[in-house]
């Protein structure tokens, strides 16, 4: 290799080091939405950079670029699909976490906060009965679980129990909030627990 190149590769490799620490660096800047932005723009930079120098596209046949470039086109269509869907969804779905507050929490004394935790939280099973848990508005279902007392069922809505993972999968919300959805659901089956 001879010293041009090599010369070459060192000021590449020196810039990526550069970008790197760049990026490292604006992950303790607090610039709100723009954090991912420069992120992103930093690890395109130095995807291209890799590319054009460490993969020898720069002196590539036309057909190759044109694949490379597509690549790339690809690449920031189905991320800017994935964050526009990311965006867009008031949870995680995939993980059932990070439902933002305001999708269960009421003004204080409006008695609406089981009904919203239930409807953003609880419904996913207990709107199905999946995998046994006692459906929606069955009395049927609900009375062996309520003969245990209400303490024991806000008990095993906080901590878990059996398939129930603790607090539906949501650890933010508070044991008050899980109580009041249990008194919902409760109620709504034709069972009053709270006296």
């Amino acid at each position: 290799m001879d010293r041009k190149k090599l010369s070459r590769l060192l000021t590449v490799w020196w810039l990526l080091l550069a970008l790197l620490g760049l990026n490292v660096g604006g992950t303790f800047l607090d610039l709100g939405a723009f954090n991912l932005a420069l992120s992103l723009l930093i690890a395109g930079l130095q995807a291209v950079l890799i590319v054009a120098f460490f993969m020898y596209l720069r002196n590539a046949a036309p057909v190759i670029r044109l694949v490379a470039a597509a690549g790339f086109v690809w690449l920031f269509l189905m991320l800017g699909l994935v964050l526009s869907d990311y965006r867009t969804r008031p949870e995680d779905i995939t993980l059932g976490r990070m439902l933002p507050e305001s999708a269960w929490a009421a003004e204080a004394g409006t008695g609406e906060t089981g009904a919203r935790v239930y409807q953003a939280v609880c419904s996913a099973c207990h709107g199905s009965g999946l995998l046994g848990a006692p459906r929606f508005g069955d009395r049927a279902a609900w009375q062996p679980h309520a003969e245990h007392g209400r303490e024991v069922l806000v008990e095993h809505a906080v901590n878990g129990y059996k398939a129930m993972p603790p607090k539906g999968g949501h650890p933010e919300l508070s044991a008050d909030e899980v109580r009041q959805a249990v008194d919902y659901m409760l109620r709504h089956s034709g069972i009053d627990l709270t006296q």
